[in-house]
């Protein structure tokens, strides 16, 4: 007998208007066999047909006379099917393969997680911005609570920023758990600057967190979108010269060039524990402290070697 979850998944996907042909497809991929698979197609074409037969007056279906061809026919399709059988049955078992790597389970054993599951769709919060108010608050705490479970959802939020920077509309894209943390995709829709529109970042964020205050931390960020609004920050220093950078939170000082390398002193001013280190420029080099790597490139240097200018990049070590 088929199973019932089996039957009910099958009549639901074949009102939504997908074959047979896919169905049984969709199933086998699952781990379904492919005789639960028929038997539940079998059931449900049954009842199709029967819901579709013609009834005679007395109440019961109405008999068409058979054939007498009809048993050689039988007979026929009988052999050919016993033929595809067979072959079917050779592929299956016979046929060299790879090993499995657990016996599978008996057709009547039917686990749960075989039934396929409609993809999850996209919850849309709304937008929210000086001509489209949100006084209850109700698609931002949508947008959310979504976050905070990490559910896929969008959300389009609109901020006049007058002259500092007009209107500035923001798309976000909840896409789902990473590793530990929250991953969402974002866009521009509208921004002063017009090479950042509808180019795209990916970020991980810390969904514990308020979103406002979790996408505040960009160092889980990649993309085309992050590359522009995060370029290498630039420096120049004289030899026997330390600058405190409060965007990098780093002491660097520039100590002159050794066996053809320049070299830089680093330190980082809000954890002591990383240490001061000497960087030796060839043409790049890095420091790691908090989980983050510094690259330092060697962009220019000066004739007499006593000044040189370099760029510094932040990326989340893995």
């Amino acid at each position: 007998m088929a199973n019932q979850d089996l039957i009910n998944y099958i009549k639901q996907v074949r009102e939504q208007g997908v074959s047979d042909k896919e169905i049984k497809k969709t199933l086998l991929e699952q781990g379904w066999t492919e005789g639960d698979v028929n038997e539940g197609l079998k059931s449900i074409l049954s009842k199709t047909v029967q819901a579709k037969q013609p009834v005679s007056p007395a109440g019961g279906p109405i008999k068409k006379p058979k054939p007498k061809w009809l048993l050689p026919v039988i007979v026929i399709v009988g052999i050919i099917v016993l033929g595809v059988g067979v072959w079917a049955g050779y592929n299956y078992w016979l046929k060299p393969g790879p090993p499995e790597e657990e016996e599978a389970a008996p057709s009547d054993f039917i686990e749960e997680s075989k039934i396929p599951e409609a993809p999850e769709e996209i919850v849309d919060c709304g937008e929210i911005g000086p001509d489209n108010l949100d006084p209850t608050g109700e698609r931002q705490s949508c947008f959310e609570a979504k976050f905070t479970e990490c559910k896929l959802a969008k959300f389009i939020i609109s901020i006049d920023l007058g002259p500092l920077g007009g209107l500035t509309s923001n798309y976000y894209e909840i896409i789902g758990p990473s590793d530990n943390l929250c991953a969402v995709k974002s866009k521009y829709l509208k921004v002063l600057n017009p090479e950042w529109v509808n180019k795209e970042m990916a970020c991980r964020y810390d969904n514990s967190m308020e979103f406002e205050e979790a996408i505040k931390d960009m160092s889980n960020c990649q993309g085309e979108l992050y590359n522009l609004i995060n370029p290498p920050l630039k420096t120049m220093l004289y030899k026997g010269v330390s600058v405190t950078d409060p965007r990098l939170s780093l002491k660097i000082g520039f100590l002159g060039k050794r066996d053809s390398k320049y070299i830089l002193s680093v330190e980082h001013t809000q954890n002591a524990s990383c240490g001061k280190k000497e960087i030796l420029l060839s043409p790049d080099g890095s420091y790691s402290c908090d989980g983050k790597s510094y690259i330092f490139k060697l962009d220019a240097a000066g004739s007499d070697d006593n000044q040189i200018t370099f760029s510094t990049q932040v990326q989340k070590e893995e």
